[in-house]
């Protein structure tokens, strides 16, 4: 755009002909240029807000949406309710589905079959009919889960469909909030707009000449007036999709954006407005300050020519540079107009508006792109940022960070001080980035880092860097609380030239730093936690704890210091009946994660119980101990279900013993002491597995109702008599007894192991220097023979 021509020298040249005629034809000028930049201005910012409304708009829905579809997979997970659908209890049915809407704030609650058939409605407790959206039925059966705006009865619905599996999908429930006016009040405060929600009423004409089908909208809720929301319902037919457009209302112009906000062939649309007469109001205001300038300056014109001149000329040029750049989007540029006047009055005007819609475009782009708690940014502008250095090809590192353990954090510390130390937390890792860098805080406890023009060395280094300062203590609320981090990190393009595969690399290195406890872990294709033939593998385990397919092995644990050896441990084996035989590492942590390992442990449970009574008909007795999972030790019916096991096998109690890993009591270790103080109620014996490699403190330690500590085979597997080891295992020992607990060693290989374990006053033994794990059978043979006779 070229420069506009300077105004003084024109006023020069004509100023002692004309006086005041040329300065009210100036004034004229500039009256026109500045309204017609003005004008401009407004609609071009009209035009912006409206598409960065249409976003906002979509991300509260698309919030709304996932908060909805969690609610409804908690519903769809509840084994009571799967149980319920399982059996068509209807009663239950529309309890639970009224119960958990209510709970959620939910207007509509449908369960179906998967043909179609409703099973249950909340409006209607009869639930006769069909699912009136057979399209979302099918989304879900495929995707685990489909979502849309719908229009029922009138009305306009945020609907989630999942389906329920029992494990299979048996049939799908819908969840759905009624969009009102209430939620178009809300909408309407969140971007700043009019809101209304129309639904398409598809019908077909009469007339036999034209054979044509028509379409009517039907309005679901509006902002606007009565009088405004009819005419505007008049001109749907006509109005352009996902266009901004003009659109009269009676006497009163909305800049219009008509956006779909179903997936259903644009069924359902919102309009989002705002009126054009307002957002000139303000600039109306500063035309009328400068005809009001116009009539000062003409009665002064004759007594101050030269001055009017020269103060006139340069503020309207600067006036007409910052509209010119405001127009081309750029709200940086002030109008420097120092003058004590009216046009300085005018500049400041001017500056004050630029200020304005500066400070409401930042609030827009803050609500889409920024964390309101830490003030980072936000998963959408992290996913941007990261999209913006793929494009253009820039090799960068990605690092992925979650504060250990920070649910108990904010259970035992509250949400507040937990908030500040989140707080804290981005504060501290944002001092030690680079410029270049991005952080943000993708949710929860989770922050992410991008670091462009870098390579695996800086991932790792920049890694470490964090993973110190993690390290160091916060105070918060007054208090020092230590905090943990696991670290996972990818490096562009050799992990992913896509978003969503780095994202996914970065979680999955994440993961398995959780998982392992390393710390730092980066991305390996070899890392994945699940893959397909995962997925297949845990229905195979399904079935095999259903049809008895798994075996269980029994490995002795022997008595160091005198005879007796009817102690053993059993062991869960899998010989699949087409893969062959399948390690417990490639099935137990998987079982885990999915919560099938309660059915395995109940499984478990009652085969060695039933062993158990056998040798003991066969005048054997045995003490077997079984290992159960931390989210065993979150299983309330456990309990229960142990004693029962007892009861219907005849077998006492203390030949029973439970092991459980010290990392059992982390998440809630006060539930866990309570379940383990119940289950030593019954007379079970209790141990703690893997000792030394977990977390336990010495106040957990006195305070869990345990009678026997397990040495993990880490440190026993290079025992010698001196060195670090024999330290750890006979300080081990010797805790061990002074709080009268019994000790055993378990990956005892050699018998120089055996004597040493002995000599220190080890009580039992276990490892393949007595035997491996064997089959019933041949533990029953061991124990006949080389049990009997066996000697350290």
């Amino acid at each position: 755009m070229s420069e506009p021509r300077p105004p003084r020298r024109y006023l020069s040249r004509r100023l002692a002909l004309i006086y005041g005629s040329l300065l009210l034809l100036v004034l004229a000028a500039v009256l026109l240029l500045v309204s017609q930049v003005q004008r401009a201005i407004v609609t071009q910012q009209l035009h912006d807000d409206l598409l960065l409304g249409q976003g906002v708009f979509q991300r509260a829905l698309e919030q709304n949406q996932q908060q909805l579809t969690q609610a409804a997979k908690v519903l769809a997970a509840d084994f009571g309710f799967v149980d319920a659908v399982a059996s068509r209890d209807q009663g239950t049915i529309s309890s639970a589905l009224n119960n958990h809407g209510r709970r959620i704030s939910a207007d509509l609650s449908l369960l179906a079959s998967l043909d179609g058939q409703l099973i249950a409605d909340s409006r209607d407790d009869s639930a006769n009919g069909v699912f009136p959206f057979p399209d979302l039925l099918q989304l879900a059966r495929e995707r685990g889960a489909a979502s849309s705006i719908v229009s029922l009865d009138n009305k306009a619905y945020q609907l989630v469909v999942v389906p329920v599996k029992a494990p299979l999908p048996v049939a799908v429930v819908a969840m759905g909030f009624l969009i009102d006016a209430a939620v178009v009040n809300d909408l309407q405060k969140l971007t700043g707009m009019q809101v209304s929600i129309f639904g398409r009423d598809r019908h077909a004409k009469t007339n036999t000449e034209t054979n044509a089908s028509t379409e009517s909208w039907q309005l679901q809720a509006s902002t606007l007036t009565a009088v405004q929301a009819d005419a505007l319902k008049q001109q749907m037919a006509s109005a352009d999709m996902a266009a901004v457009q003009t659109l009269q209302l009676g006497d009163v112009p909305f800049q219009s954006l008509v956006t779909s906000i179903g997936d259903r062939d644009n069924n359902e649309v919102a309009v989002l407005q705002r009126s054009l007469d307002q957002a000139l109001a303000p600039h109306r205001e500063l035309q009328r300050y400068l005809l009001g300038l116009g009539g000062i300056a003409l009665l002064l014109a004759l007594i101050a020519t030269v001055f009017l001149a020269r103060g006139i000329v340069k503020p309207l040029q600067q006036l007409q540079t910052a509209a010119q750049r405001m127009e081309a989007g750029d709200y940086a540029v002030n109008a420097d107009v120092s003058s004590r006047d009216e046009i300085g009055d005018l500049a400041h005007a001017f500056n004050t508006m630029r200020s304005t819609i500066a400070n409401r475009e930042q609030q827009i782009l803050d609500l889409a792109y920024r964390d309101p708690l830490t003030g980072l940014p936000n998963r959408t502008y992290f996913t941007e940022q990261l999209q913006q250095a793929l494009t253009a090809n820039i090799p960068a590192v990605v690092v992925l960070l979650d504060i250990d353990r920070f649910k108990m954090i904010n259970n035992t510390l509250g949400h507040a001080l937990g908030d500040e130390l989140l707080r804290a937390a981005g504060a501290r890792l944002r001092a030690l980035l680079p410029d270049r860098a991005t952080l943000a805080r993708l949710g929860a406890d989770e922050y992410a880092v991008l670091l462009p023009e870098a390579t695996d060395r800086d991932g790792r280094a920049l890694a470490e860097q964090l993973a110190g300062a993690m390290q160091q203590p916060f105070v918060a609320g007054g208090q020092t609380v230590d905090l943990r981090a696991s670290f996972g990190y990818a490096v562009t393009p050799e992990d992913g030239n896509r978003t969503s595969a780095v994202l996914r690399a970065v979680d999955v290195a994440l993961y398995y730093s959780r998982q392992q406890r390393r710390g730092i872990v980066r991305f390996d294709p070899a890392l994945q936690p699940f893959r397909a033939e995962h997925l297949s593998l845990l229905g195979d385990l399904r079935r095999a704890v259903a049809e008895n397919e798994l075996r269980l092995y029994y490995q002795p644990k022997v008595n160091l210091q005198g005879s007796g050896h009817g102690y053993c441990e059993a062991l869960v084996r899998w010989q699949h009946p087409t893969r062959g035989f399948i390690p417990p590492i490639d099935f137990i942590p998987f079982a885990e994660q999915t919560g099938d390992i309660k059915r395995l442990t109940r499984w478990i449970v009652a085969r060695a119980l039933g062993q158990c009574r056998e040798w003991q008909q066969a005048g054997m007795p045995v003490n077997i101990a079984i290992n159960i999972s931390a989210h065993d030790l979150l299983d309330d019916s456990l309990r229960e279900f142990v004693a029962e096991s007892l009861d219907r096998s005849g077998v006492a109690p203390e030949r029973l013993g439970l092991e459980v890993t010290e990392s059992g009591f982390i998440e809630e270790p006060e539930r866990a002491m309570a379940l383990l103080g119940q289950l030593r109620a019954l007379g079970v014996k209790l141990a703690i597995d893997d000792f030394g490699t977990g977390y336990s403190s010495l106040a957990y330690l006195k305070k869990l109702p345990v009678q026997e500590l397990k040495i993990d085979q880490a440190f026993i597997r290079q025992l010698r008599a001196e060195g670090d080891d024999a330290a750890i295992v006979r300080s081990t020992i010797e805790l061990g007894h002074n709080l009268g607990l019994q000790v055993v060693a378990e990956g005892i290989e050699h018998q120089e192991q055996a004597i040493l374990l002995r000599d220190w006053g080890c009580d039992r033994g276990q490892g393949y220097h007595f035997s491996r794990p064997v089959p019933a059978d041949d533990f029953r043979q061991w124990l006949q023979h080389a049990g009997a006779t066996l000697k350290v």
